[in-house]
């Protein structure tokens, strides 16, 4: 590599020339994609000053292009990358080259243009599969085109398309035997079945790609659309899982600027939503500092500004939201997905800013928009719930009865495979503000496949019926349950929503249930360490890893310690230390 800068330094167009190339596809073959960049560049400049470049170089002008508008995107420079492959597209006579070239070239200024969110993607990947209709030898980039179009159309929200193309995709490459475009093909079909409704068979398709998976890009793509489809659905655990082996493989890749963002990001989304906040924003963190491409830079922004909302910053969540709006609108017309997302988080920041009349609008405003449903309506919905909560603590009761009709009817207008059981037990109960659906929903919000910010919400909520049937006693303790889940979770509106509701209510008191409870109770150091981590939150599994025991070792302590303690919960456990 150093002998391309010293053949330049020494004028030596010609040497330099043909280093730069070498350095530059030697530093792509290790995955050094930033340093390739470099060389490529180099070569760019010194081809017009080199007679018979191609012959110099080992390679001609259109192929060094096409590698050095790869190399690029791979970095992260979305922009650089569509100018080069424009250029080659400008250059190349369609009457002249091979169409595989021409296709090739249209599929790749197809994928910078995804990158980056904008449109024109659909157009060149059909033009790219009319320049090689009916031409021999080219199945293989056929099926890959087939296969980069039903993408297109699942982003857009074009769902139905998106099924028929990854079918269509698929048989192709059941064909002719190539498992990476089966692997592809069957991701984004259970994809897109997913957001349709049929998720058995979305996720019989999963289980089909990665039997089909046998190269590192199906891989990727597989954990990718995987990770982001369980936390849909509400397998935070297991998105979590998935996320963090394909964040692994990217490095190992060294593509960890482009779909190891996004990878980064479908890790980020099911921590935040098990209440993993301190992991979600290290996440955040890495990945806000690494340059990236437009549309990944686009998802991992969202999930900065939900992590500001939890711990209530504010100011900086607002701001970002207003540096990125425009940007943002520009990529949600192209991908229903950042659509979704860019809803969800104006919501967020109206109820971390106490206005829940501006949330209610936001979500009427997306529950009534005529574009495709997507999936993600669901967890929005579930949000809801705590629009609803938040406008009738407020007293805007007429407002919060609309707005919980509204969403009660968008929630059973979804496809039954949708309508997660357990979001549905704890939207039912907030919505309904019912004392016995509430305590069914506080058991069941324990689990890892309700978002932890619910375990505070329904005990807030109980604890408000328990004042309104006269029973402050148990107002009382159940008031300090859903304190110690706040502050546990580190949700700074609910830690505050908790105790303006204590204060109100006047239900200050020396000593609860759960307090008393730890009174005089003998525990073994062991179970005093687990009790000390129940307090600050962590699951069985976490626990687990943190003393070095299985987490099935430490689900029996944890039993052990509701025992000891009298109490039914891990929250009034976690009440109960606070005064040990």
């Amino acid at each position: 590599s150093a002998l391309a800068f010293h053949w330049h330094q020494s004028h030596d167009s010609p040497r330099a020339l043909a280093a730069a190339v070498t350095a530059m596809l030697q530093a792509k073959n290790s995955y050094a994609f930033s340093t390739s960049a470099r060389f490529g560049e180099l070569a760019l400049e010194l081809w017009d000053q080199v007679p018979d470049a191609q012959e110099v170089a080992g390679i001609g002008r259109i192929p060094l292009l096409a590698q050095f508008g790869s190399i690029l995107r791979n970095g992260g420079d979305g922009e650089r990358a569509l100018a080069v492959v424009s250029l080659a597209l400008q250059e190349i006579d369609p009457a002249e080259v091979e169409p595989a070239v021409h296709a090739r070239l249209l599929r790749d200024k197809a994928l910078y243009l995804q990158n980056l969110g904008r449109h024109g993607s659909v157009e060149l990947l059909a033009e790219a599969l009319a320049v090689i209709e009916g031409r021999e030898g080219e199945e293989r980039l056929r099926t890959t085109l087939l296969g980069y179009l039903a993408g297109r159309h699942l982003v857009g929200g074009q769902l139905e398309q998106a099924v028929s193309t990854a079918d269509e995709a698929y048989r192709a490459a059941e064909r002719i035997g190539f498992d990476g475009a089966m692997s592809v093909a069957a991701n984004l079909r259970g994809c897109a079945r997913v957001h349709l409704g049929q998720v058995a068979a979305g996720l019989e398709d999963f289980r089909l790609s990665w039997q089909h998976a046998t190269d590192h890009d199906a891989q990727l793509r597989y954990r990718v659309n995987y990770a982001d489809t369980l936390n849909m659905i509400g397998r935070f655990r297991e998105a979590v899982e998935v996320a963090e082996a394909g964040v692994a493989h990217s490095r190992q890749l060294g593509v960890e600027r482009a779909t190891g963002s996004i990878l980064s990001h479908n890790m980020v989304e099911p921590l935040i939503e098990l209440g993993e906040i301190a992991r979600a924003e290290e996440g955040t963190a890495r990945d806000m500092t690494m340059r990236t491409l437009q549309v990944f830079r686009m998802y991992s922004t969202m999930s900065r500004i939900r992590t500001l909302v939890w711990r209530g910053g504010m100011d900086e969540a607002a701001q970002l939201l207003r540096e990125w709006r425009t940007t943002a609108e520009a990529v949600a017309d192209v991908e229903r997905q950042v659509w979704y997302s860019l809803h969800d988080v104006e919501i967020l920041i109206a109820l971390g800013l106490g206005d829940p009349v501006r949330a209610a609008a936001g979500l009427r405003e997306t529950i009534e928009d005529p574009g495709q449903r997507l999936a993600l309506l669901g967890r929005i919905l579930l949000e809801g719930g705590r629009v609803v909560a938040d406008l009738r603590a407020d007293g805007h009761a007429a407002l919060a009865a609309e707005t919980a009709e509204i969403v009660r009817t968008a929630w059973s207008s979804m496809p039954a495979e949708l309508q997660h059981p357990h979001w549905a037990a704890v939207l039912t109960a907030v919505l309904d503000a019912d004392g016995e659906q509430l305590d069914a929903a506080i058991v069941v919000a324990e689990g890892d496949d309700v978002p932890a910010v619910f375990r505070p919400l329904v005990r807030l909520e109980r604890a408000r019926v328990f004042v309104a049937d006269g029973d402050r006693a148990s107002a009382i303790d159940m008031a300090a349950e859903a304190a110690a889940s706040a502050e546990a979770l580190g949700h700074d509106r609910l830690r505050r929503r908790t105790a303006e509701f204590i204060d109100a209510a006047g239900l200050h008191r020396v000593g609860s249930r759960a307090a008393h409870a730890a009174e005089g109770v003998e525990l073994t150091a062991r179970e005093q360490q687990v009790l000390d981590l129940i307090a600050e939150g962590l699951s069985n599994r976490q626990i687990g890893e943190r003393l070095f025991i299985s987490g099935k070792t430490a689900s029996v302590h944890v039993s052990a310690i509701l025992r000891k303690l009298g109490v039914s919960s891990r929250t009034e456990a976690a009440v109960a230390q606070r005064v040990r």
